[in-house]
């Protein structure tokens, strides 16, 4: 973790193969590597910032979501595992049938860019100087660099759309994987429930909805979401990186070309970090307010999820007002804290029903 940290130019190249590859061919935020990720990063986390992620507007628009959002486990990260990595005539069968939720999507996408634009062309959709959205921002960044006579801009239609598709993959699945998570451990832990409301209930009177701005009054509630993470720990394979040139790893040798990855979800099941780990105890983390920082959630280094600030945001709203808003009770059997799918990339939890009765405050 250290070396990843320290050294993100010896680890910071994105191996891809398979999977990662379909439809972004070495382009996008994701699978792409040296100038183009960087451009395409940086120009992602300007414009997410600019249009508010981790600002009040920001707050609104989850809100907005948690009235009507439902939590489903449609996993397209399985697309990710191993056996995405092999070529042979099952392989082709079994691609045009895992992928085609990846198409589908990215399909969408190109429909709603061409709406856009359209849009534009009629003189529906004007756009400010600054734009009002990622795709009003990207088409003004293209039209400068067309003025400004770049070469071989990378600021095309096609990687608006593969940028604006990973967006949605790397923020939708992996928040949607942790809420499902959030539902399994509440329901084998009721008490945990009933502290957090009376928490809850104390800073909000029960007349208004948890807001980011009573994060520094809801210590529990932090400490929740946080073992939430950790217990949930969502991938069980993280990105793989490619060595740029030789190293040596706790003293083994490793050449450069090297395909190698960190299992941070390891670092969340260490005993001697994390007593009885097996335990869900959000007390843990109230306890001992340097444990905090041993959870490693986003990853570390420039390869982090850029979209940390408002995963931390959705994570924090929706727990705290479900909570706040609903008593939990299993349809059937209660699920068990273990995971469906520890072969798959992604750590999903068991199938489960789930009922949300309001709770009369």
């Amino acid at each position: 973790m250290r070396l990843m940290s320290k050294e993100p130019t010896l680890f910071g190249v994105r191996w891809s193969n398979g999977g990662q590859n379909i439809i972004r061919e070495g382009r996008g935020i994701i699978a792409s590597n040296g100038e183009f990720w960087q451009e395409h990063r940086r120009f992602a986390l300007k414009t997410l910032r600019d249009f508010g992620l981790g600002r009040n507007i920001m707050e609104e628009k989850i809100m907005e979501e948690y009235n009507y959002r439902s939590l489903e486990r449609v996993s397209i990260f399985d697309a990710f595992t191993p056996v995405a990595l092999f070529k042979s005539d099952l392989w082709k069968w079994r691609k045009k049938k895992l992928f085609e939720p990846f198409y589908f999507i990215y399909g969408m996408v190109q429909k709603g860019i061409q709406k856009r634009v359209d849009a534009i062309a009629s003189g529906k959709h004007v756009i400010s100087e600054e734009g009002d959205d990622f795709v009003d921002a990207f088409l003004i960044k293209m039209e400068k660099d067309k003025k400004d006579g770049v070469r071989d801009s990378t600021f095309t239609l096609d990687t608006l759309a593969i940028d604006l598709f990973d967006l949605w993959i790397a923020g939708q699945e992996t928040t949607s994987t942790t809420l499902t998570w959030a539902c399994v451990c509440l329901l084998n832990h009721p008490e945990v429930v009933k502290e957090l409301r009376m928490e809850l209930v104390d800073v909000t009177g029960g007349t208004r909805p948890v807001s980011l701005t009573d994060k520094p009054n809801t210590p529990y509630l932090t400490a929740t979401v946080n073992e939430i993470q950790r217990t949930a720990s969502i991938l069980n394979i993280n990105p793989f990186r490619q060595l740029q040139e030789d190293t040596v790893i706790d003293g083994q040798p490793v050449s450069a070309g090297a395909v190698v990855t960190t299992q941070m979800s390891l670092l969340h099941t260490n005993e001697a970090v994390f007593k009885n780990h097996t335990v869900f105890d959000p007390s843990r983390f109230m306890e001992n307010n340097n444990l905090e920082k041993t959870l490693m959630p986003f990853g570390i280094g420039k390869r982090s999820c850029l979209g940390e600030s408002l995963a931390r945001a959705e994570l924090y709203l929706i727990t705290g007002n479900l909570v706040l808003d609903f008593n939990f009770e299993p349809v059937g059997l209660k699920p068990e804290i273990k995971t469906a799918s520890p072969f798959g990339s992604m750590k999903r939890p068991p199938n489960y029903h789930i009922r949300f009765v309001p709770v009369n405050n």
